[in-house]
């Protein structure tokens, strides 16, 4: 694996992936993993079979109850609304390695901080394969799981003055989205639960993105749909691309009188393309 450590550049990374793996596939319903935006570049450290050390600490993945897949895995940021970067589906329970494979395989530029439940067990199994990877990221716990994981004051968000401010437990609240879905998912299939999840996660990323964005909060009834489309027109080739919808006035101000053309109603899509 030291080739594949640091010192080369993103473009190095995925032309040498794509020079030794020149059969490897992008496509979701192969890989198993959706990150828009990021190429495979680079192959996983831990093969199916393996069970790194982890140490004294342990999380209870063994007794969580599973049924037809493990699960997936999702890695997103730590905003103050958080967007999904992108998941794998899982072929075994989840653990430290489905978190160290997803780094190495789609991040050529890594994070400096990765905030993870197990984040002890994480540090570990990098220092027994990839000691590399701990002298350009640093592992910490979410606050939500520090309380099961006291090894080291290292681990804790609040060891970090970087960390001051950001949202360690981003991942906990769009996992309890994605947990909404389960009774869907039972019943899909391999193409549908693909292809579920990534419409999900696109809409909630859509969310994220205008509440990001607005100087006031957005509730749950804005026009999400009416937001995207102004920032990115259809691309079947209708031209469809609405203006944005009104910013809702602050609490405290009274109710102000809409601008023109900025009445928030639905609009109707064209029935015809072309001329």
């Amino acid at each position: 694996m030291s080739k594949w450590g640091p010192g080369a550049s993103p473009s190095e990374l995925l032309a040498r992936f794509r020079s030794e793996y020149p059969d490897d596939s992008n496509d979701p319903c192969v890989t198993g993993a959706w990150y828009p935006g990021k190429d495979r570049c680079q192959p996983g450290a831990f093969r199916k079979e393996e069970d790194p050390e982890l140490g004294t600490c342990r999380k209870n993945y063994e007794a969580v109850h599973k049924f037809f897949s493990p699960g997936t895995f999702t890695i997103c940021c730590a905003c103050a609304h958080p967007k999904v970067i992108g998941f794998i589906v899982l072929d075994k329970r989840e653990g430290p390695p489905a978190l160290l494979n997803a780094l190495l395989s789609y991040f050529a530029m890594l994070p400096l901080f990765v905030v993870y439940d197990f984040g002890c067990g994480a540090l570990r199994s990098a220092l027994g394969k990839l000691p590399w990877l701990l002298a350009v990221l640093v592992f910490v716990s979410g606050l939500f799981h520090i309380v099961n994981h006291l090894c080291s004051d290292s681990l804790h968000p609040h060891s970090h003055t970087p960390l001051d401010g950001a949202n360690s437990v981003a991942h906990e609240q769009r996992n309890a989205l994605i947990n909404r879905l389960k009774q869907t998912l039972r019943v899909c299939g391999q193409d549908g639960y693909m292809a579920v999840l990534q419409l999900e996660n696109v809409y909630y990323n859509v969310m994220a993105h205008a509440r990001a964005t607005s100087s006031y909060r957005l509730s749950d009834g804005y026009n999400f749909r009416r937001y995207y489309f102004s920032r990115s027109p259809c691309e079947c080739g209708c031209g469809y691309q609405p203006s944005a919808p009104p910013v809702p006035a602050p609490a405290s101000a009274g109710p102000a009188a809409p601008a023109a053309g900025a009445v928030d109603e639905e609009v109707e899509w064209p029935t015809e393309v072309g001329a």
